[in-house]
């Protein structure tokens, strides 16, 4: 019996020390979920259905996640807003910073004109990360996981091709049909 107890007590300590696995993995169709934004106003996944959204998890004291917030707006949402793309912040800390508008500015952040949303029972992380944040992940138009990392290499580089992949897949599609009709 003692040996069992010591063979149970190391595998504990790994299952609560080691990073998560997400529920969802890249190819898979997500589903739905819905959030209120620091306005109040509710958000649902499906709402944008049809476009490519981009799901950027992170939190007001997280020094990455800053950094990666104030080159966001300028380097990527401003070229992406109107080519089909929405972007979608998802905060789950208990303080305020994500509960309003006011908040967020008081506390230096630019919300950069796209919706911030407030998961309070913290399980979005979960089911497209494994926890650390920042964590960034790109559901396309069909509702498929595409793409997902976790941190904040300084440049949207990655996210961007993916998403340009995604849009031209979706001008072939529209194109497509124009084709065999000629």
């Amino acid at each position: 019996m003692l040996t069992h107890a010591r063979l149970t007590i190391p595998a504990i300590a790994l299952a609560v020390t080691a990073p998560a696995m997400a529920v969802y993995q890249v190819g898979d169709i997500v589903d739905d979920f819905t959030l209120v934004d620091h306005e109040g106003i509710s958000h649902s996944l499906y709402d944008y259905k049809g476009q490519i959204v981009v799901l950027n998890f992170g939190e007001y004291w997280c020094g990455p996640c800053l950094s990666e917030w104030a080159v966001m707006k300028s380097d990527f949402w401003n070229p992406n807003k109107d080519q089909g793309v929405m972007m979608l912040t998802i905060g789950s800390d208990s303080e305020p910073q994500f509960n309003s508008k006011a908040n967020l500015y008081s506390g230096g952040i630019d919300d950069g004109g796209w919706p911030w949303l407030f998961d309070a029972a913290n399980s979005l992380y979960w089911d497209y990360g494994d926890g650390y944040i920042p964590y960034n992940a790109i559901v396309d138009q069909d509702s498929r996981l595409v793409w997902g990392d976790a941190g904040w290499y300084g440049n949207f580089n990655t996210p961007q091709a993916q998403i340009d992949a995604n849009l031209a897949d979706v001008v072939i599609h529209q194109i497509d049909p124009l084709m065999t009709t000629l």
